[in-house]
């Protein structure tokens, strides 16, 4: 997975990755997708910087794939 160098925690602040969480959320929206509690887990994570993009797209498509 490739990430933009704007999302990566180190270059963004808490507000920031907030907002990044609520457009991508917001986007789903559109589609009347709802994120799962776990999805939101991760998101929080992500919002807290104990987690990068790319390791929520990892374990997601992890848990995912067991489910089949």
């Amino acid at each position: 997975m490739r990430l933009l160098k704007e999302t990566l925690v180190a270059n963004t602040t808490k507000q920031e990755r907030e907002l990044n969480v609520r457009n991508a959320f917001g986007l789903g929206s559109i589609d009347s997708l709802l994120p799962s509690e776990r999805l939101n887990e991760l998101a929080q994570a992500y919002i807290n910087g104990e987690m990068e993009i790319c390791e929520i797209y990892e374990i997601r498509k992890k848990e995912l794939l067991k489910q089949e």
